[in-house]
């Protein structure tokens, strides 16, 4: 699977795999993010208001992170080529 990132511009920049790790490929930032999405589904399952704070607290530091690298390399969308 070959990832890139849509640019403000409308063009496309590869998104490398950038660590050592043999459990994904690409990115490992998307990585963590896609994990900690589904990680954080649990406190979906039964919606308390406890659950929902936690998940509101951890959905933000998720999304902040998240940002930061769409910031860092100038894209808007991340794009899943499979090959």
């Amino acid at each position: 699977m070959k990832w890139y990132g849509l640019t403000q511009d409308g063009t496309t920049i590869p998104l490398e795999k950038d660590c050592d790790c043999i459990i994904h490929e690409g990115p490992h930032w998307i990585h963590m993010d896609r994990l900690k999405y589904q990680l954080n589904q649990k406190y979906r399952e039964k919606p308390t208001k406890l659950n929902m704070q936690a998940l509101a607290i951890l959905e933000s530091a998720r999304l902040s992170e998240k940002e930061f690298h769409f910031n860092r390399l100038g894209i808007t969308k991340i794009l899943e080529a499979k090959h």
